[in-house]
């Protein structure tokens, strides 16, 4: 337990990767804010973020750990982010002087802006330049695969290896893939360049002057993902699958998280916070991030989905939206669906109605059927009382769902 009346914090924070190095030395902002003088245990590759970040380093020692674990309710997004997000709860660690309410301090620390500028040397930038000879315009980085957690937070390869493909189909600009370790694909294409083994194992100085130079940041929960969106001012699309990014982020004004429409209301009770993007189903396509990442190399506004106006429905509405239904597939079959509770669909289930929600947009409930990997449809009742729309997907036939009486 830290002295209550010291004004220094020494901790420890060296078996921690880039990018949770990024969240710990902006989280520790706010007590340099506060006139604290602050020194961090780190390992040597990492020595570089900290010198950015404008905090005193030593190496080896026995300093009291900050083990930056994960708060009780991290899945749960019923919780607001300044409770469960991972950094939030960073905030109250018993190594830590307690300087504050959790809320406040959230807030304050979600409008620190960080920079890397000062790695930016002209040696390094010399690298940088050699290393994208001949690359045209516009230079797109690519970090697909994450360090842990790789079930949950990776692109799969296939889904990797299109996107390169798809970026290149689609700009005429350059592929700069990230990764260290030759995890995620390279395409063998005049426009496509790993900085292994091109250049090597670069620092995080040089990382620095690279992402300077390129036009676009696409990456998964990863380091180079948080340390472009924290600490430069290139345009970054994180791209989220089971991980939620307001759980595992900060929030950056130059970058656009990608989602599932499936928590839509969620993102909408956000969105004064986080800039969001939103892709149908639970995963998101090489065809969804190309083209998102189009419109933002274009300027244009990221695609949106009417969604993100949504609200969610009260129990009571909800409750009566339970029972027996016709769905019918207009023109194709119809069968008997029964709407069960917590959002269970029973008797008429199948691939593509496996759940259910009930939501509202713009003060019109919507319903939502969801399939086993994606949404199915968006429902919205008529005035005879027939919720009425049209799949999304496969033949986007239209469907009737009416109460049997």
């Amino acid at each position: 337990m830290p002295d209550p009346h010291s004004d220094t914090v020494a901790i420890k924070f060296d078996r921690h990767g880039l990018g949770d190095c990024c969240h710990f030395a902006q989280l520790l902002q706010l007590w340099i804010r506060r006139g604290f003088d602050v020194t961090v245990q780190a390992e040597e590759n990492k020595l570089p973020l900290w010198r950015a970040a404008g905090i005193k380093t030593v190496q080896g020692g026995d300093l009291p750990d900050h083990a930056w674990v994960y708060p009780e309710h991290f899945e749960d997004l019923d919780y607001p982010d300044w409770q469960q997000n991972k950094v939030a709860h960073g905030i109250l660690h018993p190594a830590l002087p307690q300087i504050g309410d959790q809320r406040e301090l959230w807030d304050e620390l979600i409008g620190i802006r960080m920079s890397a500028d000062l790695l930016i040397t002209p040696e390094n930038t010399i690298e940088a330049c050699t290393f994208l000879e001949g690359l045209p315009r516009p230079l797109v980085c690519l970090h697909t695969r994450g360090s842990n957690w790789q079930a949950r937070k990776s692109l799969p390869i296939e889904t990797a290896f299109d996107l390169v493909l798809r970026l290149l189909r689609d700009t005429s600009g350059s592929v700069i893939s990230l990764d260290f370790d030759r995890r995620e694909p390279i395409v063998a294409h005049e426009r496509c360049r790993g900085i292994v083994p091109s250049w090597g194992m670069i620092s995080i100085d040089r990382l620095a002057a690279l992402l300077a130079m390129c036009d676009l940041m696409i990456g998964v929960d990863s380091g180079p993902f948080h340390f472009a969106s924290l600490y430069t001012d290139v345009p970054c699309i994180g791209v989220f699958r089971e991980i939620h990014p307001v759980r595992c982020c900060l929030p950056s004004p130059h970058t656009v998280y990608m989602v599932s429409d499936d928590l839509a209301e969620y993102w909408a009770e956000r969105e004064q916070t986080w800039h969001f993007a939103l892709h149908p189903g639970t995963e998101p396509t090489a065809a969804h991030i190309a083209e998102l990442a189009c419109d933002v190399l274009a300027g244009r506004p990221p695609m949106r989905h009417p969604l993100t106006r949504m609200q969610r429905c009260d129990d009571a509405e909800v409750a009566a939206m339970q029972g027996k239904y016709v769905y019918r597939r207009v023109g194709h079959d119809e069968r008997v669906m029964r709407l069960l509770p917590e959002g269970v669909i029973g008797r008429g289930a199948g691939s593509c109605e496996r759940r259910w929600k009930l939501c509202r947009l713009d003060g019109q409930a919507v319903l939502t059927i969801l399939g086993d990997d994606r949404t199915t449809c968006h429902l919205m009742r008529d005035v005879d009382g027939v919720w009425r729309g049209r799949w999304l997907i496969a033949e986007r036939m239209p469907i009737e769902l009416v109460r049997e009486r």
